[in-house]
């Protein structure tokens, strides 16, 4: 069982790239913008130089690397018939561990207890400024220090007297791994879930949300709040205790980490439309290859044509449908390799899989034709695949081609790999490990991954690992 709250949840970088981890497409920044703009306030960072322009809310002045939390009185809510005003506010945080031990008698001196008298100490104090004027507002963003945005304050126009107020709250100054934890737990403890433009969050239980493009086992458990970001995968077994933060691991408004739990490389949004001019000679490469395969290999063709038909009788294909890119189905052939009835099995041999995804998986699957395990393990029954490929429905290196059914277990994972062609061979073959409960989240990583750094180079290592693992089953 794995405890994935217990182990240090992923932090934020409130200085974040797009190389950053994000949930649900924000950085720790924009999070914290949205949980104030709940309570009718704009953030406006000091040297970030976005034009704030007109807004019905509040502006709140903050710093690059201070946060504050607290809810703001009455007086401090901002109101469409307020007039312009601008209120400094000096938020604190109390240190209560200080104390003083006092020993107390009765009248006659007697000893009659020892009592700890608590004397808070401030742990923390951060000043921001809140306004209703864009003027100020875009003065701050502007300003390059903090001396300079206060004179910029001090000095704009239609300015009235400002007032100053002490707010007790939650203060943070980032700079370490603790305080992004400390930041993290308390967006997760005050913001529950956020309002996302696709509506793509759901509440599965009290305080843990959810990216619709995450696949929750139905035995993991959940102590909140939880906050779970597009693509994780979660197996039966799990628990995740709160308050705990697992990011994107795809990409969400192509703001996201391409990664699998600790991967962290990113996605480029345009990353499809740039394909064609990666691999300009793609399509010519894959029109000789499969020729001069299928020429090679059409003698083996009656023999294994025979020794199917001897075992088993016809057919001698399979013929599944697939999709290939843009979500395009066709025929996908193969040489058959289990018994004619062996979707049928597969629903009573259900509760035996060993695959922890959409695909199923037996180590030892009853179904398989004596001769189907000779073509499975040389991949001998993969060679009407290169019909695929002279056709244009499949590349030689690519994800592997899967149905309709597999890819909407992922839809932002179909995304990406259906923006290239479907492979013959693939990385996720070459380099899976076949472990049991991880074999389709390494599916998803290596598709991602495949996809983002796809280029010759890549491809014919993938070639060349594919000779390699070959050559290896045939010396066994």
């Amino acid at each position: 069982m794995t405890a994935l709250g217990v182990r240090a949840a992923p932090s934020f970088s409130p200085r974040s790239t797009s190389s950053e981890r994000r949930i649900w497409g924000f950085d720790v920044r924009e999070l914290y913008g949205r949980y104030w703009s709940a309570k009718g306030w704009k953030t406006v960072v000091r040297g970030a130089r976005e034009i704030p322009g007109p807004d019905k809310r509040g502006y709140m002045l903050i710093e690059p690397d201070e946060f504050v939390f607290f809810d703001p009185p009455l007086s401090l809510r901002p109101t469409p018939k307020r007039p312009t005003t601008t209120v400094r506010v000096s938020v604190i945080q109390y240190e209560t561990q200080s104390y003083d031990v006092i020993v107390e008698a009765d009248e006659s001196g007697r000893f009659e207890r020892i009592r700890r008298r608590y004397s808070p100490k401030i742990r923390a104090e951060v000043k921001v400024v809140f306004t209703d004027d864009p003027t100020i507002a875009l003065a701050w963003s502007r300003a390059e220090n903090t001396r300079i945005g206060q004179v910029e304050i001090r000095t704009s126009k239609n300015i009235s007297p400002s007032r100053t107020m002490t707010i007790e709250g939650v203060v943070i100054e980032s700079g370490d791994k603790k305080s992004y934890e400390r930041l993290q737990r308390e967006l997760t403890s005050r913001c529950g879930g956020l309002e996302t433009p696709d509506d793509r969050l759901t509440e599965i239980s009290p305080a843990v949300w959810v990216d619709k493009s995450a696949h929750i086992g139905s035995g993991v458990t959940f102590v909140g709040p939880v906050w779970i970001g597009a693509g994780q995968i979660l197996v039966p077994g799990d628990t995740v205790i709160g308050p705990c933060v697992l990011p994107d691991v795809i990409a969400t408004n192509g703001k996201a980490d391409v990664t699998f739990r600790d991967l962290i490389e990113p996605i480029p949004a345009d990353h499809a439309a740039t394909i064609s001019r990666q691999l300009p000679f793609e399509r010519s490469f894959n029109l000789l290859f499969s020729l001069a395969a299928l020429l090679l290999t059409l003698p083996l063709y009656p023999l294994i044509m025979l020794l199917i038909w001897l075992e088993d009788g016809r057919p001698f294909f399979f013929r599944h449908m697939r999709q290939t890119r843009g979500g395009r189905e066709f025929g996908c052939y193969k040489f058959r390799t289990m018994c004619r009835d062996a979707e049928k099995l597969k629903a009573r041999l259900k509760q035996a899989n060993a695959s922890d995804g959409p695909q199923f998986h037996m180590p030892d699957d009853p179904r398989l034709l004596r001769v189907g395990k000779f073509l499975r393990r040389f991949y001998l029954d993969e060679l009407p695949q290169f019909y695929n490929m002279l056709k244009g429905d499949m590349n030689l290196v690519g994800p592997r081609p899967s149905p309709d059914a597999e890819n909407q277990f992922c839809p932002a994972w179909r995304e990406a790999r259906l923006s290239v062609k479907p492979g013959i061979t693939g990385l996720w073959q070459v380099c899976r490990t076949r472990r049991p409960n991880v074999d389709f989240q390494e599916w998803i990583r290596f598709d991602l991954e495949y996809v983002q750094k796809r280029s010759w180079r890549l491809d014919l290592w993938i070639i060349m690992k594919t000779f390699r693992k070959v050559i290896s089953q045939s010396n066994r």
